[in-house]
């Protein structure tokens, strides 16, 4: 069903009330068009609605207006969930409307949506993200997506955000934040997606099994033409951690280890744990070009298994 509320004087059509239902969806919206100018008439649309189907948001949603890595790289990515309209909004003359994809007019678009219970599979990933909820915005040619928790495997992300603050740059740049707590082995299955960063991107790899807790609380930047994102700052604690490391022959236990990278990409790092027999506790600390540095090691060895793998050629 529609309702609907209009009036026109003095060349100004006014929707000032609409009212749509249907079976799987309902919004609302009102809007001005403005034909002073006949040339080119001033339109302003303003759009509302409750939580729908996502399926039913992918059908209605007017994607050709928005930029292609919304309309093509991220409603791909979602499956099942909830979508709620918070605002869409379009506000300026239709051939500023016409043409959304030029900068000087990204103020003619305005967009708050918000989602629950989706399922998405990231790229690179091999394990799904359920109960994924959060806020997206578009505004003045930035877009943020902020709030965003989900469950993957045994693992829960509590905060996650992205920012670009400008779409319209010819080189766009991503800023990520993720705060949570993983399950190692769930990580490896998101090794190839930005939860990665890169400076444990060339780790991931070696490890032929792995197991423990993480939690996490780090910001990223991707440059466009970068494969992985570069790492700001964050913050690392490890717990009850079992590694088998291609190299390191001696199983390795961490109880806890810490790792701390700030803005200036210096590396603060403090573990205790087991390795083969022997008990240890590290502290230490990197500059960015890790190439100085300070630490400092406290260990019970195991004499006999050291002197043994010794003597028989092995390393640790």
């Amino acid at each position: 069903t529609v309702k609907f509320l209009c009036r026109y004087a003095e060349r100004v059509a006014e929707v000032t009330s609409l009212e749509v239902r249907a079976p799987d969806f309902s919004l609302t919206a009102g809007s001005t068009l403005d034909l002073s100018d006949t040339s080119d008439p001033r339109l302003s649309l303003r759009v509302e609605s409750p939580f729908m189907p996502l399926k039913v948001v992918k059908k209605i949603f007017p994607g050709a207006i928005l930029p292609e890595w919304i309309s093509r790289s991220l409603f791909t990515l979602l499956k099942e969930g909830d979508v709620r309209l918070d605002l869409f909004s379009l506000h300026g003359t239709l051939r500023e409307i016409r043409d959304l994809d030029l900068p000087e007019n990204a103020g003619s678009l305005l967009l708050h949506v918000s989602w629950k219970g989706i399922e998405l599979l990231l790229e690179g990933s091999s394990l799904p993200f359920s109960k994924v909820s959060g806020e997206l915005g578009i505004e003045k040619g930035s877009l943020f997506v902020k709030g965003v928790e989900a469950d993957f495997g045994n693992s829960t992300l509590k905060g996650g955000s992205l920012v670009i603050k400008d779409l319209y740059a010819e080189s766009i740049t991503r800023d990520i934040a993720v705060q949570g707590e993983f399950e190692l082995e769930d990580l490896l299955c998101q090794k190839k997606t930005l939860l990665v960063p890169d400076f444990a991107a060339t780790w991931v790899d070696r490890f032929e099994s792995i197991s423990g807790k993480l939690d996490v609380d780090f910001k990223v930047r991707q440059e466009e033409g970068q494969a992985r994102p570069r790492i700001v700052d964050g913050d690392f604690r490890f717990k009850d951690c079992s590694i088998s490391y291609k190299g390191l022959s001696l199983p390795l236990s961490l109880g806890e280890a810490d790792l701390k990278i700030d803005r200036l990409g210096k590396i603060d790092f403090w573990s205790r744990g087991i390795l083969g027999k022997s008990s240890f506790e590290a502290g230490g600390s990197v500059d960015a070009s890790l190439q100085v540095g300070s630490s400092r090691i406290t260990a019970r060895a195991d004499m006999n298994e050291i002197t043994t793998r010794f003597y028989e050629g092995h390393d640790l």
